[in-house]
Protein backbone atom coordinates (compact mmCIF):
# COMPACT_ATOMS: atom_id res chain seq x y z
CA UNK A 1 0.00 0.00 0.00
CA UNK A 2 3.03 2.18 0.82
CA UNK A 3 4.38 1.61 -2.42
CA UNK A 4 0.99 2.95 -4.50
CA UNK A 5 1.20 6.29 -1.95
CA UNK A 6 4.83 6.63 -3.36
CA UNK A 7 3.97 6.29 -6.64
CA UNK A 8 0.93 9.04 -6.25
CA UNK A 9 3.68 11.21 -4.52
CA UNK A 10 5.90 11.24 -7.08
CA UNK A 11 3.32 11.65 -10.02
CA UNK A 12 1.99 14.80 -7.61
CA UNK A 13 6.00 16.10 -7.75
CA UNK A 14 6.62 16.32 -11.06
CA UNK A 15 3.02 17.59 -12.30
CA UNK A 16 4.49 20.99 -9.76
CA UNK A 17 7.17 20.92 -12.48
CA UNK A 18 3.95 22.39 -14.88
CA UNK A 19 1.90 24.30 -12.08
CA UNK A 20 3.40 25.69 -9.70
CA UNK A 21 0.29 26.08 -7.47
CA UNK A 22 0.07 22.49 -6.64
CA UNK A 23 3.79 22.88 -4.64
CA UNK A 24 2.19 23.45 -1.58
CA UNK A 25 -0.66 20.90 -1.22
CA UNK A 26 2.61 18.62 -1.94
CA UNK A 27 4.58 19.66 0.81
CA UNK A 28 1.83 19.19 2.92
CA UNK A 29 1.86 15.64 2.08
CA UNK A 30 5.30 15.38 2.75
CA UNK A 31 5.15 17.57 6.16
CA UNK A 32 2.64 15.07 7.50
CA UNK A 33 4.67 11.97 6.33
CA UNK A 34 8.09 13.06 8.19
CA UNK A 35 6.11 14.82 11.27
CA UNK A 36 7.64 18.25 10.41
CA UNK A 37 5.88 21.51 11.32
CA UNK A 38 6.48 23.75 8.31
CA UNK A 39 8.37 23.33 4.98
CA UNK A 40 9.90 25.35 2.49
CA UNK A 41 11.54 24.70 -1.19
CA UNK A 42 13.67 27.30 -2.65
CA UNK A 43 16.05 28.67 -5.28
CA UNK A 44 18.71 31.32 -5.44
CA UNK A 45 19.29 32.78 -8.69
CA UNK A 46 22.98 34.19 -8.33
CA UNK A 47 21.86 36.86 -11.16
CA UNK A 48 22.61 40.38 -10.13
CA UNK A 49 19.39 41.59 -9.88
CA UNK A 50 17.58 38.21 -9.68
CA UNK A 51 15.33 37.45 -7.14
CA UNK A 52 15.36 34.10 -4.63
CA UNK A 53 12.08 31.95 -5.69
CA UNK A 54 10.56 30.08 -2.56
CA UNK A 55 7.34 28.06 -1.94
CA UNK A 56 6.12 27.40 1.16
CA UNK A 57 3.33 25.21 3.69
CA UNK A 58 2.47 25.48 7.02
CA UNK A 59 4.62 28.95 7.05
CA UNK A 60 3.53 32.37 7.25
CA UNK A 61 5.66 33.85 4.06
CA UNK A 62 6.75 36.83 6.51
CA UNK A 63 8.01 33.89 9.14
CA UNK A 64 9.64 32.29 5.73
CA UNK A 65 11.09 35.69 4.65
CA UNK A 66 12.68 36.62 8.36
CA UNK A 67 14.10 32.71 8.17
CA UNK A 68 15.70 32.43 4.85
CA UNK A 69 15.85 35.85 3.53
CA UNK A 70 16.20 38.29 6.30
CA UNK A 71 18.76 39.85 8.36
CA UNK A 72 21.11 36.44 9.10
CA UNK A 73 21.45 34.87 4.93
CA UNK A 74 25.22 33.82 6.75
CA UNK A 75 25.00 31.87 9.26
CA UNK A 76 26.05 28.62 10.53
CA UNK A 77 23.08 26.46 9.30
CA UNK A 78 23.53 27.70 5.67
CA UNK A 79 27.25 27.63 5.60
CA UNK A 80 27.42 24.05 6.91
CA UNK A 81 24.37 23.15 4.81
CA UNK A 82 26.48 24.14 1.21
CA UNK A 83 29.17 21.82 2.02
CA UNK A 84 27.49 19.02 1.94
CA UNK A 85 27.28 17.38 -1.32
CA UNK A 86 24.11 17.63 -3.59
CA UNK A 87 21.52 15.59 -3.42
CA UNK A 88 21.54 14.14 -0.14
CA UNK A 89 19.24 14.30 2.57
CA UNK A 90 20.93 15.63 6.01
CA UNK A 91 19.31 16.22 9.55
CA UNK A 92 20.36 19.83 11.79
CA UNK A 93 22.82 17.33 13.82
CA UNK A 94 24.70 16.25 10.76
CA UNK A 95 25.20 19.91 9.56
CA UNK A 96 26.31 22.11 12.39
CA UNK A 97 26.50 21.28 15.93
CA UNK A 98 23.06 22.11 17.39
CA UNK A 99 25.13 24.17 19.95
CA UNK A 100 26.73 26.22 17.60
CA UNK A 101 23.77 26.91 16.10
CA UNK A 102 21.84 27.84 19.09
CA UNK A 103 24.77 30.55 20.28
CA UNK A 104 24.06 32.14 16.91
CA UNK A 105 22.34 35.64 16.27
CA UNK A 106 20.64 33.65 13.64
CA UNK A 107 19.14 31.24 16.14
CA UNK A 108 18.32 33.78 18.54
CA UNK A 109 16.66 36.38 15.92
CA UNK A 110 14.58 33.75 13.85
CA UNK A 111 14.25 30.67 14.94
CA UNK A 112 14.02 30.72 18.63
CA UNK A 113 10.89 33.58 17.66
CA UNK A 114 8.93 30.71 15.86
CA UNK A 115 10.25 28.05 18.15
CA UNK A 116 12.20 26.01 15.33
CA UNK A 117 15.51 24.16 15.97
CA UNK A 118 15.63 20.75 13.86
CA UNK A 119 15.44 20.75 9.90
CA UNK A 120 15.49 17.84 7.27
CA UNK A 121 17.19 19.40 4.33
CA UNK A 122 18.71 18.61 0.76
CA UNK A 123 20.83 20.76 -1.89
CA UNK A 124 18.82 19.70 -5.12
CA UNK A 125 21.03 21.06 -7.78
CA UNK A 126 23.67 23.73 -8.62
CA UNK A 127 23.95 24.52 -12.10
CA UNK A 128 23.71 27.45 -14.52
CA UNK A 129 24.19 30.12 -11.32
CA UNK A 130 21.28 28.89 -9.90
CA UNK A 131 20.92 26.80 -6.62
CA UNK A 132 17.92 24.90 -5.19
CA UNK A 133 17.13 23.50 -2.30
CA UNK A 134 14.63 22.36 0.34
CA UNK A 135 14.54 21.93 4.14
CA UNK A 136 11.84 20.64 6.71
CA UNK A 137 11.59 22.00 10.06
CA UNK A 138 10.18 21.33 13.63
CA UNK A 139 10.58 23.06 16.99
CA UNK A 140 12.63 21.86 19.28
CA UNK A 141 10.51 19.93 21.85
CA UNK A 142 9.92 17.79 19.11
CA UNK A 143 13.43 16.69 18.71
CA UNK A 144 15.55 15.56 15.71
CA UNK A 145 13.65 13.80 12.92
CA UNK A 146 14.29 9.96 12.99
CA UNK A 147 16.57 7.79 10.52
CA UNK A 148 13.74 6.41 9.09
CA UNK A 149 12.15 9.88 7.76
CA UNK A 150 15.83 10.77 6.74
CA UNK A 151 15.76 7.64 4.39
CA UNK A 152 11.90 8.30 3.69
CA UNK A 153 13.06 11.59 2.05
CA UNK A 154 16.01 10.62 0.33
CA UNK A 155 14.32 8.80 -2.16
CA UNK A 156 11.71 11.58 -3.23
CA UNK A 157 15.60 13.88 -4.09
CA UNK A 158 15.86 13.14 -7.52
CA UNK A 159 11.88 13.63 -8.23
CA UNK A 160 11.83 17.14 -6.53
CA UNK A 161 14.86 18.20 -8.43
CA UNK A 162 13.26 17.29 -11.10
CA UNK A 163 9.97 19.05 -10.77
CA UNK A 164 12.29 22.16 -9.61
CA UNK A 165 14.10 22.39 -13.11
CA UNK A 166 11.09 21.96 -15.38
CA UNK A 167 9.68 24.91 -13.63
CA UNK A 168 12.79 27.13 -14.01
CA UNK A 169 12.32 26.28 -17.45
CA UNK A 170 9.02 26.85 -17.58
CA UNK A 171 9.45 30.29 -16.02
CA UNK A 172 11.83 31.07 -18.04
CA UNK A 173 9.78 30.46 -21.47
CA UNK A 174 6.86 32.71 -19.90
CA UNK A 175 9.32 35.30 -19.64
CA UNK A 176 10.90 35.15 -22.99
CA UNK A 177 7.52 35.12 -24.24
CA UNK A 178 5.79 37.83 -22.37
CA UNK A 179 9.47 39.92 -23.62
CA UNK A 180 8.57 38.53 -27.32
CA UNK A 181 4.97 39.62 -26.68
CA UNK A 182 5.60 42.95 -25.76
CA UNK A 183 8.88 43.84 -28.56
CA UNK A 184 5.72 43.12 -30.68
CA UNK A 185 3.19 44.92 -29.33
CA UNK A 186 5.90 48.18 -29.60
CA UNK A 187 6.49 47.67 -32.70
CA UNK A 188 5.25 49.98 -36.13
CA UNK A 189 4.32 47.01 -38.27
CA UNK A 190 1.07 45.72 -37.80
CA UNK A 191 1.43 42.23 -36.39
CA UNK A 192 -0.97 39.02 -36.35
CA UNK A 193 -0.05 35.84 -34.47
CA UNK A 194 -2.11 32.77 -36.00
CA UNK A 195 -2.47 29.37 -34.57
CA UNK A 196 -3.26 26.06 -36.54
CA UNK A 197 -6.84 26.77 -37.30
CA UNK A 198 -5.92 30.26 -38.79
CA UNK A 199 -7.21 32.25 -35.90
CA UNK A 200 -5.82 35.34 -34.29
CA UNK A 201 -3.84 34.66 -30.83
CA UNK A 202 -2.49 37.90 -31.07
CA UNK A 203 -2.79 41.14 -32.70
CA UNK A 204 -0.25 43.99 -31.53
CA UNK A 205 -1.53 47.52 -31.15
CA UNK A 206 -0.30 48.51 -34.47
CA UNK A 207 -2.25 45.87 -36.45
CA UNK A 208 -5.54 46.80 -34.35
CA UNK A 209 -5.13 50.27 -35.33
CA UNK A 210 -5.10 49.51 -39.34
CA UNK A 211 -7.57 47.04 -38.56
CA UNK A 212 -10.03 49.87 -37.37
CA UNK A 213 -8.88 52.19 -40.06
CA UNK A 214 -9.76 49.68 -42.75
CA UNK A 215 -13.18 48.77 -43.42
CA UNK A 216 -12.46 46.26 -45.72
CA UNK A 217 -10.60 43.88 -43.67
CA UNK A 218 -11.50 42.81 -40.18
CA UNK A 219 -11.22 39.73 -37.58
CA UNK A 220 -14.28 37.85 -38.12
CA UNK A 221 -16.56 35.91 -34.66
CA UNK A 222 -13.64 33.42 -34.86
CA UNK A 223 -11.06 35.92 -34.55
CA UNK A 224 -10.14 34.92 -38.54
CA UNK A 225 -8.39 37.57 -40.28
CA UNK A 226 -10.98 38.25 -43.61
CA UNK A 227 -11.02 40.80 -46.38
CA UNK A 228 -13.61 42.20 -48.74
CA UNK A 229 -11.53 41.36 -51.58
CA UNK A 230 -9.03 39.18 -52.38
CA UNK A 231 -10.11 36.86 -49.20
CA UNK A 232 -9.88 33.68 -50.93
CA UNK A 233 -6.28 34.27 -51.69
CA UNK A 234 -5.68 35.50 -48.27
CA UNK A 235 -7.06 32.08 -46.56
CA UNK A 236 -5.10 29.46 -49.56
CA UNK A 237 -2.15 31.64 -48.57
CA UNK A 238 -3.10 31.53 -44.52
CA UNK A 239 -3.94 27.91 -45.13
CA UNK A 240 -0.17 27.01 -46.39
CA UNK A 241 1.26 29.15 -43.83
CA UNK A 242 -0.31 27.78 -41.24
CA UNK A 243 0.32 24.06 -42.31
CA UNK A 244 4.37 25.19 -42.37
CA UNK A 245 4.49 24.72 -45.79
CA UNK A 246 5.51 28.51 -47.43
CA UNK A 247 4.14 32.16 -47.18
CA UNK A 248 3.19 34.46 -49.55
CA UNK A 249 2.44 38.40 -50.16
CA UNK A 250 -1.02 38.98 -51.00
CA UNK A 251 -2.69 41.99 -52.16
CA UNK A 252 -6.12 43.49 -50.50
CA UNK A 253 -7.61 45.34 -53.18
CA UNK A 254 -10.49 47.87 -51.05
CA UNK A 255 -10.89 51.39 -49.11
CA UNK A 256 -7.94 51.49 -48.20
CA UNK A 257 -5.72 48.80 -50.23
CA UNK A 258 -3.41 46.49 -47.41
CA UNK A 259 -0.39 44.00 -48.83
CA UNK A 260 -0.70 40.83 -46.16
CA UNK A 261 3.27 39.08 -45.66
CA UNK A 262 2.09 35.82 -44.12
CA UNK A 263 4.87 33.83 -42.85
CA UNK A 264 5.47 29.89 -41.26
CA UNK A 265 6.79 30.42 -37.91
CA UNK A 266 7.92 27.16 -38.24
CA UNK A 267 10.38 25.87 -35.77
CA UNK A 268 10.81 28.89 -34.34
CA UNK A 269 7.23 29.01 -32.51
CA UNK A 270 6.24 31.29 -29.99
CA UNK A 271 3.35 29.92 -27.48
CA UNK A 272 0.78 32.75 -26.65
CA UNK A 273 -2.22 31.08 -24.00
CA UNK A 274 -0.51 27.74 -23.71
CA UNK A 275 -0.93 26.75 -27.95
CA UNK A 276 2.07 27.47 -30.89
CA UNK A 277 1.41 30.40 -33.02
CA UNK A 278 2.22 28.52 -36.39
CA UNK A 279 1.98 32.16 -39.31
CA UNK A 280 2.48 35.21 -38.50
CA UNK A 281 0.41 37.99 -40.86
CA UNK A 282 2.30 41.41 -41.31
CA UNK A 283 -0.53 44.11 -42.50
CA UNK A 284 1.09 47.21 -44.70
CA UNK A 285 -1.08 49.60 -46.81
CA UNK A 286 -0.17 50.09 -49.88
CA UNK A 287 2.07 53.02 -50.72
CA UNK A 288 4.24 51.68 -47.70
CA UNK A 289 8.49 51.26 -48.75
CA UNK A 290 8.50 48.25 -50.73
CA UNK A 291 11.52 46.23 -50.06
CA UNK A 292 14.09 45.06 -52.93
CA UNK A 293 17.31 43.46 -52.21
CA UNK A 294 19.51 46.30 -53.10
CA UNK A 295 18.18 48.91 -50.41
CA UNK A 296 18.64 45.70 -48.17
CA UNK A 297 22.16 45.43 -49.02
CA UNK A 298 22.35 49.28 -48.17
CA UNK A 299 20.50 49.52 -45.37
CA UNK A 300 22.08 46.79 -43.20
CA UNK A 301 25.55 45.91 -45.24
CA UNK A 302 24.74 42.42 -46.46
CA UNK A 303 26.31 40.67 -49.15
CA UNK A 304 24.44 40.51 -52.41
CA UNK A 305 23.03 36.88 -51.81
CA UNK A 306 22.49 37.39 -47.87
CA UNK A 307 20.08 40.43 -49.11
CA UNK A 308 18.27 38.60 -52.36
CA UNK A 309 17.27 35.75 -49.56
CA UNK A 310 16.01 38.38 -46.92
CA UNK A 311 13.91 39.73 -50.07
CA UNK A 312 12.85 36.44 -50.66
CA UNK A 313 12.15 35.85 -47.33
CA UNK A 314 9.98 38.97 -47.00
CA UNK A 315 7.61 38.31 -49.91
CA UNK A 316 6.58 34.89 -48.03
CA UNK A 317 8.93 32.43 -49.39
CA UNK A 318 10.46 29.78 -46.57
CA UNK A 319 13.99 28.72 -46.91
CA UNK A 320 12.84 25.59 -49.54
CA UNK A 321 10.91 28.30 -51.72
CA UNK A 322 13.59 30.93 -51.20
CA UNK A 323 16.19 28.02 -52.29
CA UNK A 324 14.95 27.53 -55.30
CA UNK A 325 14.19 30.75 -56.54
CA UNK A 326 17.95 31.58 -55.89
CA UNK A 327 18.93 28.43 -57.38
CA UNK A 328 20.84 27.77 -54.12
CA UNK A 329 20.80 24.45 -51.84
CA UNK A 330 19.15 25.00 -48.38
CA UNK A 331 21.87 24.50 -46.46
CA UNK A 332 23.62 27.32 -48.17
CA UNK A 333 20.49 29.85 -47.52
CA UNK A 334 20.46 28.49 -43.63
CA UNK A 335 23.91 29.98 -43.90
CA UNK A 336 23.15 33.37 -45.40
CA UNK A 337 19.81 33.54 -42.82
CA UNK A 338 22.39 33.41 -40.12
CA UNK A 339 24.55 35.92 -41.28
CA UNK A 340 21.33 37.96 -41.91
CA UNK A 341 19.71 37.47 -38.41
CA UNK A 342 23.49 38.54 -37.12
CA UNK A 343 23.81 41.89 -39.45
CA UNK A 344 20.31 43.06 -38.44
CA UNK A 345 20.42 41.81 -34.75
CA UNK A 346 17.12 39.14 -34.90
CA UNK A 347 16.65 35.79 -34.04
CA UNK A 348 14.25 34.28 -35.99
CA UNK A 349 12.11 34.45 -39.72
CA UNK A 350 9.06 36.26 -38.12
CA UNK A 351 11.34 38.95 -36.31
CA UNK A 352 13.26 39.46 -39.42
CA UNK A 353 10.78 40.79 -41.80
CA UNK A 354 9.14 42.43 -39.45
CA UNK A 355 11.98 44.71 -39.26
CA UNK A 356 12.08 44.03 -43.10
CA UNK A 357 8.64 45.41 -43.80
CA UNK A 358 8.85 47.99 -41.03
CA UNK A 359 7.96 51.74 -42.44
CA UNK A 360 10.78 53.26 -39.70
Amino acid sequence: MRHGRDDELIVRLHDCGTNSELWREVLESFIARVGADGAVLFTENFDPGALPFYETACFERREVETIFFGRHRDNPWTRASLRRPMGVVARTEETVPVRTLVDSEFYVDCLEPFGLLHSLGANLFLADGVYAGFTFLRGRRRGAFSDRALADMQRFVPHFASAVQVGLRLAAADLQRATALEALDRSDTATILLDRRGRAQFVNAAAERLLAETPDLALDANRCLRAALGDQALQQAIGLAVRGERGATVALDGQGPVDAVISPLGEHQTCVAGEPARAVVFLRPIGSPQVSARGLAERFGLTEAESRVAASLVRGHGLPAAAAQLGVSINTVRTHVARVFAKTGTHRQAELVSLLVSRR
